[in-house]
């Protein structure tokens, strides 16, 4: 065996290393966790809300839509997002009014899925739902 195809062995061998604990990685993560892919915001107030931002509470992770009219909704999707129960926050304007709100989301017991969060804004509270993707 020469020093260059023990060269090239180390590498290949490196590499699939480097594989097998990336994708190791990811398995572990996933299942241990709930994963969100997708937010809709949909507007049940009965007036146009404005700056309408779901943000994750101590984080800086947040999706957002900026104009939703009085009967209408707004929808984003991202890449698969892990869920751990953390405190989020949906803040927008309603009129001239800024709402602000605290909440966790319930995810179904049926274990690791993936899933869209479907917010529908009131003149009150926010009624939130899971829907299993």
């Amino acid at each position: 065996m020469t020093i260059r195809s023990l060269k090239k062995e180390q590498s290949m061998t490196m590499l699939l290393l480097s594989l097998l604990l990336f994708l190791g990685g990811c398995k572990s993560t996933a299942g241990h966790s709930d994963a969100f892919v997708g937010v809709d915001f949909i507007n049940r107030s009965g007036v146009v809300i404005r700056d309408v931002k779901l943000a994750v509470a101590e984080g800086m992770e947040h999706v957002s839509c900026t104009h939703i009219d009085s009967a209408g909704q707004c929808g984003t999707g991202f890449p698969a997002h892990s869920y751990n129960a953390e405190l989020l926050r949906l803040s927008y304007y309603q009129g001239k009014d800024f709402k602000s709100h605290l909440f966790n989301i319930k995810v179904p017991e049926e274990g690791a899925q993936f899933y869209r969060v479907q917010i529908r804004v009131t003149r009150v509270e926010p009624d939130v739902s899971v829907i299993k993707q």
